[in-house]
């Protein structure tokens, strides 16, 4: 005898969220990166992979009237260990402004996290002493990152501006001239400054709100004396 069962279903939702995109961006950010004009400053275009990546190959766009650049290889593709090649040496094209760096796995598996893809130097060029106080655009271009299986990987971009100050911030160079001292006896600090462009006019040392004496040994070079109180002593005897 065969009877049917009464019996109640019930249906349910699964939500499958979406895979988040890969990143690339140039770091350091716009507030960070400042190539002063008598010297360099890198930045590394780094990458947050999501999935497992492969091959990845980007462009860096920037003003040539104002930077020179040289591109060196990041280690990311290969921080597992894996052995990567590039298809085509990195280049830097002074006509178009363009920096250019590919590379690939040469392994089945691909890599996740985040890490430096290649990293560049600027510095300004012999003429961009008339751009300072300036900014220039440095911007990704042509980027591509593929997984294991040659899919392409959604990727958001950003880019960075570069600052050129109005000019190079002197040097300090402090020498402690006093080695040994008792309580209360003050130690002698020699202070050199040196800029790159002009003569050093005055120093100044302040201690809080306090402007402390010194003494002039010749341009640039100052003495000041500072009164401590050791916390540690030693003697032999």
């Amino acid at each position: 005898d065969q009877q049917s069962i009464p019996s109640q279903l019930q249906n349910g939702t699964a939500t499958i969220q979406p895979q988040p995109p890969s990143t690339v961006e140039v770091q350091p950010t716009d507030q960070e990166l400042v190539i002063q004009p008598t010297g360099t400053a890198s930045v590394d275009v780094v990458v947050n992979a999501t999935q497992p990546l492969a091959a990845s190959s980007a462009s860096l766009e920037y003003n040539t009237s104002l930077l020179n650049a040289t591109v060196s290889g990041g280690p990311f593709l290969s921080s597992d260990g894996a052995d990567t090649n590039t298809p085509v040496p990195p280049t830097v094209n002074e006509t178009t402004g363009t920096v250019s760096y590919s590379e690939f796995r040469l392994t089945p598996e691909g890599i996740t996290g985040e890490g430096v893809l290649f990293t560049v130097v600027f510095e300004p060029t012999q003429t961009g002493a008339t751009a300072r106080g300036t900014t220039t655009p440095v911007t990704l271009t042509d980027v591509s990152l593929s997984t294991p299986d040659q899919q392409p990987v959604p990727t958001q971009l950003s880019n960075t501006t570069a600052t050129i100050p109005a000019n190079t911030p002197p040097t300090l160079n402090a020498t402690l001239q006093t080695t040994t001292n008792n309580v209360g006896a003050p130690l002698t600090v020699d202070v050199n400054a040196t800029d790159a462009e002009t003569a050093v006019d005055a120093i100044v040392f302040t201690h809080g709100n306090t402007t402390l004496q010194s003494q002039s040994r010749s341009q640039g070079q100052r003495r000041v004396e500072l009164a401590t109180t050791p916390t540690e002593s030693s003697w032999v005897g």
